[in-house]
């Protein structure tokens, strides 16, 4: 009979063991878990700190603290008392502690002290992978900023000034932009060369052609968004790298509904405005076939405005015919090209037509 005794003794020692090598491979196992899925260092240690109390023999009354780089994560329901089991580890410099408390004056059994260190182990694997990753990632944005840097300085470096364009010039492009439409004969008398008034309809002619031909200018129609219920959606766009950046550009360089395209400096490197004509439609466009949703973009924000204070006339290609280049388009997969069947129509003057006229 004792030796039968002895014998259930040991196997309920065996089963209770058991239990918390359970318990305690649980708990590394959600470290690994939370490792993998967690975005940040902070989230990783919230949420492994909770995973402490049911590791440990008595978890009704146990409560933890992990402590890492000037911040302290602690479970839900946590009180400090001198019954603790503790581990320190220096990661990179920055020294993580994790305290475990028993609510009562019980013993830590040798596995919770074996545990506690390879948490800290663990831990400790998991914060450096992540603060490289995370290095990693700064210096990817870091070299992105630097090469849309140097691609700027070299177009701007390739550009003339504003102020490199002479007086006279200045003057009949003022004029044109206030009134496309305006005679040559009329822009001449308005012009004021020098000590002279006037200037002749052949000369200034001849000035907005070889402005014309620089692509300086271009004398086109542009639309009174004012006058309908059109929405305007800024998007800003972070790419992996000046390639991507370029790609994009490429891609939606005739899309009808882009009215602009910015490049810039900082996190986001490319700036888009985009037209229609309700927010529904907007949202639709920007999250499933607009530049938002090409390969190396990394990080994008959208800002919708409904109205339109300044200016109220802008170029637009809304009522071109699809760009036949885009495969989105073609392929029918972009189901909100204006060029697939005009959205709404203009009244007889829209906008401001602009011509180059001999009189």
């Amino acid at each position: 009979m004792e030796s039968q005794k002895k014998l259930i003794e040991r196997l309920e020692r065996s089963e209770h063991d058991l239990k918390e090598r359970v318990k305690e491979l649980n708990c590394l196992y959600g470290i690994s878990r939370i490792a993998d899925d967690a975005e940040s260092v902070e989230q990783l240690l919230e949420e492994v700190v909770s995973l402490i109390p049911p590791a440990m023999q008595f978890p009704e009354l146990t409560t933890s603290q992990i402590a890492y780089g000037g911040k302290a994560y602690r479970t839900a329901i946590f009180k400090e008392t001198p019954y603790k089991l503790s581990t320190s580890i220096d990661i990179a410099g920055k020294r993580l502690d994790l305290d475990i408390f028993y609510l009562q004056d019980l013993p830590f059994l040798e596995f919770e002290t074996f545990l506690a260190r390879d948490i800290g182990t663990r831990l400790k694997v998991s914060i450096e992978t992540k603060e490289e990753m995370k290095k990693q990632v700064l210096d990817a944005r870091v070299r992105a900023i630097m090469e849309n840097y140097e691609q700027l300085e070299k177009k701007v470096k390739e550009r003339g000034t504003l102020s490199d364009i002479d007086a006279v010039d200045k003057q009949i492009i003022s004029l044109l932009s206030q009134d496309g439409r305006m005679k040559l004969v009329d822009i001449g008398e308005r012009l004021s060369v020098e000590d002279k008034q006037g200037y002749s309809h052949v000369g200034v002619k001849n000035r907005i052609t070889k402005l014309l031909e620089a692509d300086a200018i271009r004398i086109q129609a542009t639309m009174n968004l004012q006058k309908y219920k059109v929405v305007v959606g800024i998007l800003l766009l972070e790419t992996g790298s000046a390639v991507d950046a370029r790609r994009v550009v490429e891609l939606y360089k005739n899309c009808p509904r882009v009215l602009f395209c910015f490049e810039s400096l900082g996190k986001y490197n490319l700036i888009y405005g985009i037209v229609a004509e309700g927010i529904d439609e907007l949202q639709s466009f920007i999250n499933t076939c607009s530049p938002k949703t090409e390969p190396g973009v990394k990080d994008s924000m959208i800002l919708t405005s409904t109205h339109i204070v300044e200016p109220s006339f802008f170029p637009t290609r809304y009522f071109q015919p699809g760009d036949p280049a885009c495969e989105k388009h073609e392929d029918g997969s972009c189901r909100f090209c204006p060029g697939g069947g005009v959205a709404f129509k203009p009244p007889e003057r829209a906008g401001k037509a602009s011509s180059v006229d001999d009189d």
